[in-house]
């Protein structure tokens, strides 16, 4: 497993992991937790439902592309988000 904020420090340890991964032939789980407090603090309290939806919706394309462009640089192993 393998946390991600997209930042840049997360995503050097994407790419140790991947290695890790590669060299005992394992997988590989990228995962971000979205906390809804967290957003609505960015937000504001009253934070439109449709605007947190739109924010998992962007989220999750984001790990997806990751995941891929993982897949694609490493090879011998599976990437799951």
């Amino acid at each position: 497993y393998c946390p991600t904020d997209f930042s840049e420090a997360s995503l050097k340890a994407i790419q140790y992991a991947a290695i890790l991964a590669q060299q005992h032939q394992s997988s590989l789980q990228l995962f971000h937790i979205l906390s809804e407090n967290d957003y609505e603090a960015e937000l504001g309290a009253e934070a439109p439902k449709d605007t947190l939806e739109s924010i998992y919706a962007t989220v999750s394309v984001k790990l997806q592309s990751l995941a891929a462009a993982t897949r694609q640089e490493y090879s011998g192993f599976t990437v799951d988000t």
